[in-house]
């Protein structure tokens, strides 16, 4: 039996306005689904873009003994600097010192005044290339032994709390989407097979008459599309209202907060845009496609 253009998509409207509250349901589900696909993904990139950003105030200090000769401090200095695995240095004298410790202790008189300037070590603050907790760890003890080296002191359970925490977050948002995918897929089996159901008698006219399966799976599989094409719509709607809102009230306001670190770009937005529409795709065609041939075996 040929297949028509107009049959296909007059059969595809009908099928779409004969259960106009299913397909509500559908688009809905399917709009939203997609939406928290596509926003846990930017998450993921956002919360990578935070990493990148903080982990270039990750740094140790590696404190001089008191009174260390300059002889000593050029070396440790000079080692620092041919480190590969070192990005920044800075090296702190004891006048610095004292000023940031009466800063530190600014309401507490009588400490500041039992602390004179050489009293404090030399010290260097130190950048690593690599903020990871073991990289961090194995540079600074590094420097433990080098002569005049009083002692390094890094964040490096700030740095793993930092790691543990992004990881689990990461690993979280992506098992959500995935399981959201799945979701969407059988949500799409059973509407379908519900519409299926509902005109079984007329798919048995058709086939007593001589249409062929593929003559009777188009229509329900372009339904299927259409559902996740609509809903796809209203999700990147919300994605891109998601994007503004985000940068509006966190990054545009204040960067050096939790959340105003976590930021995505327009390409990290096209880029999840595309997965989402070959994921739509997808899960429409092929949701559609099983119901109708689990229908057409029996």
């Amino acid at each position: 039996m040929a297949m028509r253009l107009d049959y296909v998509v007059r059969e595809t409207t009908n099928n779409l306005l004969r259960n106009l509250l299913l397909t509500v349901a559908s688009i809905i589900t399917f709009g939203v689904s997609l939406g928290i696909l596509g926003g846990a993904l930017l998450f993921v990139a956002g919360v990578d873009h935070a990493f990148e950003r903080w982990k270039d105030g990750v740094e140790f200090i590696v404190y001089m003994q008191p009174g260390a000769d300059q002889e000593k401090i050029d070396q440790v200095e000079g080692k620092l600097a041919a480190s590969p695995q070192v990005s920044d240095i800075t090296f702190v004298d004891t006048e610095k010192t004292f000023k940031e410790f009466q800063q530190l202790f600014r309401d507490d008189p009588d400490i500041v005044a039992s602390v004179e300037p050489q009293d404090l070590p030399q010290s260097f603050r130190v950048t690593p290339t690599n903020p990871q907790s073991n990289v961090v760890s194995e540079l600074g003890q590094s420097f433990q032994n080098e002569p005049g080296v009083y002692k390094v002191e890094f964040a490096l359970d700030a740095v793993k709390q930092m790691e543990s925490f992004l990881s689990n977050l990461s690993t979280f948002f992506i098992v959500l989407a995935v399981v959201l995918l799945v979701a969407t897929a059988l949500l799409i089996v059973f509407m379908i097979q519900t519409a299926v159901f509902a005109r079984r008698r007329e798919i048995e006219v058709q086939r007593l008459v001589g249409a062929t399966n593929w003559f009777i799976r188009i229509p329900f599989i372009l339904e299927g599309v259409v559902h996740a094409l609509i809903g796809l719509a209203a999700a990147t709607a919300g994605l891109w209202g998601l994007t503004w809102v985000w940068r509006t009230s966190f990054v545009n306001k204040d960067v050096q907060s939790f959340f105003g670190a976590i930021w995505w770009t327009d390409g990290n937005v096209a880029w999840v845009m595309l997965l989402l529409i070959g994921v739509a795709l997808v899960v429409g065609a092929i949701g559609s496609t099983l119901s109708v041939s689990w229908y057409l075996k029996t």
